[in-house]
């Protein structure tokens, strides 16, 4: 059932969407029973890109909607668009100003861990808070003390996806009482145990080894599984490595079912794992994940021009 944004009227209302993440910003904008408001990226020659929002700002609630779900070529073109957004209704005297974030791929960059690290979660926080902003939402972060990044000025709303989650294992009958839940990642064993507070099944444990940024390695894991369900969680999927190797170690000691439950993946993952587990549960699967088009913010034909500059430079080498 969907809601409404509660203001003095809608007028005092805007909600925009990145380029990041548009059909979801369509599907949120008619749940809460609002337009998606218009904007537009006016871009040069020289590569450089301004951002112009076309509604009147001033005086107004604005609410930005951001996702940085894993894409290369897009994703610090696409941040820095949002800097600009942000820049832009701060300096027509927008009266609040909301940046909203289901994923955050710097959520993982808190802490330091070797020397002249640069944090980079802190500099995405920082380049926010001196932009402007007034309220961050967050859903699901990787890690709780990324909160610790903003200002006690900023406010700070950490949204969560498992209570809806358990309603949906309950109503569908996902699992059986002597169900074993594990996270899919050590870093969100204290949101399992949640979890398995609200299912009311045991909680294991599964210890991990990353060798790479797309291998990993899986150690000990605690908890009877043998001939039960297993449900597998973790705060989301991009290539879906560690649970992968979450998967393949399960097997090897004989589970009856293996669900993975999940609040975001890109759609084409999710479909990789039909075929390893028994379930898989995922709140959200953004469009710009279904197919190889989808991939590309612009998939437009390329233009004589641009082959034949990347052929001189091919030359070159």
């Amino acid at each position: 059932m969907g809601g409404r944004m509660m203001a003095n009227s809608d007028q005092d209302i805007l909600f925009f969407a990145n380029s990041s993440c548009q059909e979801l910003g369509r599907r949120i904008a008619s749940e809460l029973g609002v337009e998606l408001a218009p904007y537009t990226v006016h871009s040069y020659s020289n590569g450089c890109f301004e951002v112009e929002l076309e509604p009147n700002v001033r005086g107004r609630q604005v609410f930005f909607l951001f996702t940085s779900l894993p894409n290369k070529y897009k994703l610090h073109w696409q941040i820095f668009e949002l800097f600009e957004m942000v820049n832009a209704a701060k300096k027509a005297s927008a009266s609040e100003i909301t940046v909203a974030m289901p994923h955050i791929s710097y959520a993982r960059s808190d802490k330091k861990w070797t020397g002249r690290l640069a944090i980079a979660g802190k500099v995405l926080v920082a380049c926010l808070e001196k932009l402007g902003i007034d309220r961050f939402l967050g859903l699901d972060l990787h890690s709780p003390q990324f909160e610790l990044a903003f200002d006690v000025e900023t406010k700070v709303d950490h949204l969560r996806t498992l209570p809806s989650i358990a309603r949906f294992f309950r109503e569908e009958d996902l699992y059986p009482e002597d169900s074993v839940l594990l996270p899919g990642d050590e870093s969100y064993h204290k949101p399992a145990e949640e979890f398995g507070e609200l299912l009311k099944v045991d909680v294991g444990t599964l210890e991990k080894t990353r060798i790479d940024d797309k291998n990993v390695r899986i150690g000990k894991i605690s908890g009877d599984v043998e001939g039960k369900t297993v449900l597998l969680v973790d705060d989301g999927l991009a290539t879906g490595a560690t649970m992968r190797a979450a998967v393949s170690a399960l097997r090897e000691r004989d589970p009856d079912r293996i669900v993975v439950a999940v609040p975001t993946a890109p759609a084409e993952t999710c479909s990789a794992f039909e075929d390893r587990v028994d379930e898989i549960v995922c709140v959200s699967t953004p469009r710009p994940f279904f197919g190889v088009g989808g991939a590309y913010r612009d998939f437009s034909q390329t233009t004589n021009e641009e082959v034949r500059e990347f052929l001189e430079r091919a030359d070159a080498f």
